[in-house]
């Protein structure tokens, strides 16, 4: 007998939905459940109010008000951006930034008086206007410089612009882009430059991914030009991607591939040593190498003994730094022209593990002055919290969702928040008391390579600037904003009294 074929009747599909939807539900449950508690991305920062400064939704937006968009600039480079230095000028501040087109430019970032309403450059959604108490800015270009070779560092100081480029030249410039002196001696691309204060104040210090720290003395030729001497090169037990000083002290924190370390340049001594947990080592007393081409090993001091490391591969390396104001914060990187730090070997963009796991969540990416603290970032989200002792106090875990690749600490209207820059464009605020993240944002379509932090001197206004691989440049301020989300009410019939 010959079977009737079955009819999917609309009870079928109503009972098929339900079942789907309820495994799905279970699904979410056990991922909710796998996952962390503490590390989410905070709620979403509302990308109609951030470009436009007005919601349709107004308290009815699932999303949070705690962010503006005041300056934008969508296709700042011909190709992907990747350093950032800002600093104060009299109208407002200067801003310099390089890509992988080899151009250093500088632009200044001017204050508008009046409210200002025109198309939205970053994002496409609505115009940009201001609104009381929220200053706008204005980003102009004023002078093009262009470079031998992609920069691997940049440096901003009262009256010093300092650019490190590929193969280990470092070369300093005027405002006007003409160029002032030339700081020779490295073997491969600077990671990290810094000018010191007091107690040894207006010294270059310079590190490469071949571990070795320069310090140079600030000099003048006959003609009363500046420049710099060589006055002592060290090297560090690891491959050196930021140095920074600890404040009013001759101590140096250093930062690398897979390590933190102290360094005591009074007495020319390494202090303690802190390796970061994503670390993973090819050879017991080796760290990753960068490639697998030209895998030399250079012998550096570490505490009493020796310990090798591998060298670097052809090309240049990502690199992570920058300049916020007077002070340092996270910044932005460069890849010698080899795009993000993905951490493939060969010549790939970034630092390779030579067939293991990348690197790249081993890297330390930034050092920042945290209240009386100094935290070392890795690319993976750890963070060791370091004191004025140079004594590890913590290791902290942040929210990563993708790869982070620069971070900066900023005063917010609602707090002191840590933010961060994704390999996916997110940029999240996360608060360090709570060890919560606050707010995240889409603010670009390329990785944020770079940010600083300055503040309006005029008003007092606290904002940040990110640089991306989209070649766009956005200026952003936080407010006091909330989640806006309404009270919630019940349907249930007030009773009368009587």
């Amino acid at each position: 007998m010959r079977q009737r074929p079955y009819h999917i009747t609309k009870r079928d599909k109503e009972e098929g939905s339900r079942a789907t939807s309820a495994l799905r539900q279970v699904a979410a449950l056990q991922k909710s459940a796998a996952e962390p508690r503490a590390g989410g991305i905070g709620a979403k920062a509302c990308n109609e109010y951030t470009t436009t400064a007005s919601c349709r939704f107004d308290t009815r937006c699932r999303y949070s008000h705690v962010l503006r968009a005041v300056a934008a600039k969508p296709e700042a480079h011909s190709q992907p951006i990747i350093w950032l230095a800002i600093g104060p000028i009299a109208n407002g501040y200067e801003l310099f930034t390089t890509g992988r087109d080899r151009k250093l430019i500088r632009w200044e970032l001017q204050s508008e008086s009046a409210s200002v309403a025109g198309a939205a450059e970053l994002f496409p959604v609505g115009a940009v206007s201001t609104t009381a108490g929220v200053a706008r800015y204005t980003l102009v270009r004023t002078v093009v410089t262009p470079l031998a070779a992609v920069a691997t560092a940049l440096l901003l100081e009262t009256d010093l612009l300092v650019v490190a480029l590929g193969g280990g030249r470092v070369v300093g410039f005027a405002r006007e882009g003409n160029l002032e002196f030339e700081v020779a001696g490295h073997q491969s691309d600077v990671n990290t430059m810094l000018l010191t204060r007091a107690p040894i104040a207006n010294v270059l210090v310079t590190g490469d991914m071949q571990g070795a720290i320069r310090f140079s003395n600030p000099t003048r030729d006959a003609a009363g030009n500046p420049g710099f001497a060589l006055g002592r090169q060290v090297l560090s037990p690891f491959p050196v991607t930021r140095v920074v000083q600890i404040q009013d002290t001759c101590f140096f924190i250093v930062g690398g591939v897979g390590f933190v370390a102290t360094y005591d340049a009074q007495n020319d001594a390494w202090g303690a040593l802190y390796k970061c947990e994503d670390q993973e080592e090819e050879e017991e007393g080796a760290i990753p190498g960068q490639g697998e081409v030209g895998q030399n090993r250079y012998s550096g001091p570490s505490g009493g003994g020796q310990n090798r490391y591998s060298g670097r591969s052809g090309g240049g390396q990502n690199r992570y730094s920058g300049q916020s104001g007077g002070g340092q914060s996270g910044g932005g990187r460069s890849g010698g022209g080899q795009g993000h730090n993905q951490g493939r070997s060969g010549g790939g963009p970034g630092p390779g593990g030579g067939g293991g796991r990348s690197p790249a969540v081993a890297i330390c990416l930034s050092v920042l002055a945290v209240e009386q603290y100094y935290l070392a970032i890795f690319g993976g989200g750890e963070a060791l919290c370091i004191d004025r002792q140079g004594q590890l106090q913590a290791r902290l875990r942040l929210p990563t969702p993708k790869l982070l690749i620069s971070a900066v600490y900023l005063q917010t209207p609602r707090g002191p928040r840590l933010i961060t820059g994704h390999s996916d464009g997110k940029v999240i605020a996360m608060d360090l008391a709570a060890m919560t993240a606050d707010w995240h944002l889409e603010a670009h379509d390329g990785d944020v390579r770079g940010m600083a932090t300055a503040t309006d001197q005029a008003t007092g206004q606290a904002f940040f600037v990110t640089v991306s691989a989209d070649r766009g440049i956005g200026v952003w301020t936080p407010t006091d904003g909330t989640d806006n989300k309404p009270p919630r009410t019940t349907n249930k019939p007030t009773r009368r009294g009587g």
